[in-house]
């Protein structure tokens, strides 16, 4: 059992933090911690909804990625609800040779902007109003198909279906 500040002492511990692009979901008086719920309070949303449903690297749309994400879980349901994991090493390791040849050195452009990508959808909850969610996306990030670990120097691919938009 956290509270809000002994979630973001502890999160600091990593580096410095980040405040997330959906600010309409950030935790009021702790803008560290965004808010994902299914929820709703008054007929209004209490969290992002949407945070998981197209596979994605979190924030890989900024031009510096975070370092990771971590997630605290107040209220899970009893089936269903899982996050998933994957591991972008092995995929890249379970390429062709043909194709790892075909990537190398390609970049992919990356967006938080949903009218930009036409792999994903406009939640229904944002449906309404657009533009005033997408306007606030910083410009087009620009990082490699695949790319090394700094520590370890394993490749892995860096795309995913929610956030790259194209190949440079």
């Amino acid at each position: 059992h956290l509270t809000a500040e002994q979630q973001i002492d502890f999160s600091r511990r990593f580096g410095d933090l980040e405040i997330h692009i959906s600010t309409d979901f950030l935790l009021p008086d702790h803008g560290e911690i965004l808010v994902l719920s299914n929820r709703k309070e008054n007929g209004r949303h209490i969290g992002l909804v949407e945070a998981g449903s197209d596979w994605h690297s979190d924030l890989s749309y900024m031009a510096a990625p975070s370092l990771g994400s971590l997630l605290y879980a107040l209220g899970v349901p009893a089936e269903g609800g899982d996050t998933e994991w994957a591991n972008m090493c092995a995929a890249c390791d379970a390429l062709p040779a043909i194709l790892k040849d075909r990537i190398e050195g390609l970049r992919g452009v990356h967006n938080f902007d949903r009218r930009r990508n036409p792999r994903v959808a406009i939640p229904a909850q944002h449906r309404d109003k657009p533009a005033s969610r997408y306007d606030r996306s910083p410009p087009d990030a620009i990082h490699p198909l695949a790319r090394r670990h700094p520590e370890t120097g394993r490749k892995a691919l860096y795309v995913s279906p929610r956030f790259t938009i194209g190949i440079e």
